[in-house]
């Protein structure tokens, strides 16, 4: 970690603050004069009058005009905080791993897993690729998203219907086809019932079979499918079972976090692990605030989150092995 890089990231992010304060405040007096000037106008009936309501009009209009400022500074900074602040501040965290804001892993790979809806009409989108060693796992983790576009009368319109942090690890395991472990929202939702036949829809849809697992406590939080019904029945063990919950136990009562389901994929040659956002819409969370100051607590806490998730890839990849 050098001192003097967190201190020039730090200087950037300051004055984008102050540029940003300082016409958010001059766009409200202009707003609060305008609208001043006008009702004292409406008060009077002589020359001054038409004056004055001109003058609370210019402020008005000078007021959107900062606004216009304020939203394209926002924008333009945003983009520039995550392609070249964030971009920093992980080989910072990470100095000895390879790291490239530009790239994410790639979405047919994410498809396959199991883990990832296959609109049609869905582009994926990413960003912060890192990977390397880590404890001699060779691993590849980034930012993730799925954007799905609807062509409209009035054009295209886009929404974000998966946003989340994904690892992945190449490693020959004991399945024969895909074990995809996600979240039971369906039953969640709406009971075991129309839940339970939701999830069976889902299974003819994705060509595999749903799994059920004898674990009470697993079959509330997470849904099965796997191209092979022993296979996935092997892999779950009550180990694993419990691991699995205990890691999305860790996800419900961390508050601060966005990043609130936990899921898991297996493939004969490869791992998938996906931290799914609640809200797909929202920043994830390697993507600071320009709020938040750069100092080296701020690199010491992306190291922090970052690490915790090898170390879940790591404690995957352990138990995995005794199979």
């Amino acid at each position: 970690m050098h001192i003097a890089d967190v201190h020039s990231l730090e200087k950037q992010r300051f004055s984008y603050r102050w540029k940003h304060i300082l016409l958010s405040i001059l766009g409200w007096l202009a707003l609060l004069m305008g609208v001043f000037n006008i009702v004292a106008a409406l008060g009077k009936k002589d020359i001054s009058m038409g004056l004055q309501l001109t003058l609370g009009i210019l402020l008005i209009f000078l007021a959107g005009i900062f606004a216009l400022f304020v939203w394209w500074l926002k924008k333009k900074y945003a983009a520039f905080y995550r392609k070249n602040i964030n971009s920093k501040i992980t080989p910072l965290a990470f100095p000895d791993l390879y790291y490239n804001a530009e790239q994410h892993l790639p979405f047919e790979d994410l498809r396959q897993s199991g883990l990832i809806l296959d609109f049609t009409d869905a582009k994926s989108e990413g960003y912060g690729l890192l990977s390397g060693l880590w404890n001699d796992i060779n691993f590849q983790l980034s930012s993730f998203f799925l954007v799905h576009e609807r062509h409209m009368h009035e054009g295209v319109e886009s929404s974000i219907v998966f946003s989340g942090i994904v690892v992945a690890v190449s490693r020959p395991t004991a399945v024969k086809g895909t074990v995809a472990i996600t979240q039971d929202i369906a039953e969640r939702l709406f009971g075991n019932a129309i839940g339970g036949f939701l999830q069976k829809l889902n299974a003819k849809s994705r060509r595999q079979e749903l799994v059920k697992i004898n674990n009470a406590a697993f079959e509330q939080k997470f849904a099965v499918y796997a191209d092979d019904y022993t296979d996935a029945q092997n892999l779950l063990d009550n180990r694993l079972c419990d691991w699995l919950l205990s890691q999305q136990q860790k996800q419900e009562q961390n508050a601060i976090s966005k990043m609130t389901s936990f899921e898991v994929s297996v493939q004969p040659d490869k791992i998938y692990i996906v931290w799914k956002a609640k809200d797909p819409s929202k920043v994830d969370e390697m993507t600071e605030t320009v709020q938040t100051p750069i100092t080296e607590a701020l690199v010491q806490k992306t190291h922090n989150n970052i690490s915790q998730k090898l170390n879940t890839l790591e404690e995957l990849l352990s138990l995995l092995a005794n199979k």
